[in-house]
């Protein structure tokens, strides 16, 4: 909020003595410069919707020279799966390979091969299928590389693009799961139910704001 409040008293300022037209127009120079600034950078995804004053997809000379608002809303979820999943093998422990070839997308649910149907406000859910992905994660496994690889992806991913999405850690599910062997302790899904036998994976949420 300091930054915006900053930006706010450098425009009135800039402004200061000219027509409300030049006004509207030089906000809108400085918008565009914004958001291509921040796409240029890598930080949001040249795929966005722009709203002027509330208006969708008006221009952005159109603002009010006085409280005039331009927004962009960035869809940067696809840039940021393949961020996280670029993040998740290169932290991947390596002896047979197996664990860092089982990390696996999710839309809305469903396992995917890719993002091809993805439509803006689909949940994405990253989750490694491996029986022991949860001893590596938490762990309860003796390793060349530390523990908690979808943590340590997750904190990259908020990083780069915690303005722009949500990505949660979770220990999920996944229909086919491996069922634990007798007498193991009932867990819990990530939304405090009973899952009796059947084992939880670590998981990556990940939904644009």
């Amino acid at each position: 909020m300091a930054r915006i409040g900053a930006l706010e008293r450098d425009l009135i300022l800039a402004t200061a003595g000219m027509d409300e037209k030049t006004i509207s127009r030089e906000l809108a120079i400085f918008a565009r410069k914004e958001k291509d600034n921040l796409i240029a950078a890598g930080r949001a995804s040249k795929r966005f919707t722009r709203y002027v004053d509330g208006v969708r997809d008006a221009p952005e000379e159109a603002v009010r020279a006085k409280r005039g608002v331009i927004r962009y809303e960035f869809d940067s979820v696809p840039e940021v799966v393949k961020f996280v999943l670029d993040a998740l093998f290169e932290l991947s422990p390596v002896l047979s390979g197996e664990y860092r070839a089982a990390h696996h997308l999710y839309l809305d649910g469903l396992p995917v091969p890719n993002l091809q149907n993805y439509r803006p406000g689909d949940e994405v859910v990253i989750l490694n299928t491996v029986p022991y992905s949860r001893k590596i994660e938490v762990g309860a496994m003796r390793m060349r590389v530390p523990a908690g690889v979808y943590e340590a992806a997750r904190q990259r991913a908020l990083k780069r693009f915690g303005e722009f999405v949500s990505v949660e850690r979770k220990f999920l599910t996944r229909p086919g799961g491996y069922i634990m062997k007798r007498g193991a302790s009932k867990r819990m899904d990530a939304r405090g139910r009973s899952t009796g036998n059947e084992m939880t994976y670590p998981s990556l949420v990940i939904n644009g704001l």
